[in-house]
């Protein structure tokens, strides 16, 4: 049995990453260099990175409630170390919703582009610019 326990925990570790990197499995972000032209194949939903966020948000309060109510004298449980990979998931987990986060931006950036590019048949950059009345 004792073997049995030994392997769950670097399996129940390496599940609790992988639940934490959501946006960096599931979120494509937009081909880069950005060009107006084409259109983006690129993830829009928030899901993964809000799915990350609530995950860092668990963790961060399971490695917070694991360093402040251990007894230090119980020699039975052994939660402050506990508290180190609660706090490496909540690491991962911030920094997949931020990836998640900027990615998703950067598609809805790039379909807008796009859609500006079809709408006026020029770069966006061009459709933005103020056109002088006396230059014609």
């Amino acid at each position: 049995m004792r073997g049995g326990a030994a392997l769950a925990r670097p399996a129940a570790a390496a599940a609790a990453l992988w639940l934490a990197a959501c946006s960096f499995v599931f979120v494509d972000g937009p081909r880069r260099p950005v060009d107006p032209a084409s259109s983006q194949r690129c993830t829009t939903g928030v899901g993964a990175p809000v799915a990350d966020l609530a995950l860092a948000g668990i963790a961060s309060v399971l490695t917070v409630l694991f360093i402040v109510k251990c007894d230090p004298d119980d020699t039975y449980v052994k939660c402050r170390p506990a508290a180190i990979p609660t706090g490496v998931v909540a690491l991962a987990a911030v920094t997949s919703a931020a990836y998640g986060g900027a990615e998703v931006a950067g598609c809805h950036d790039a379909r807008r582009q796009h859609e500006l590019y079809v709408a006026g048949g020029r770069s966006p950059a061009k459709a933005a610019a103020p056109v002088d009345p006396e230059s014609r």
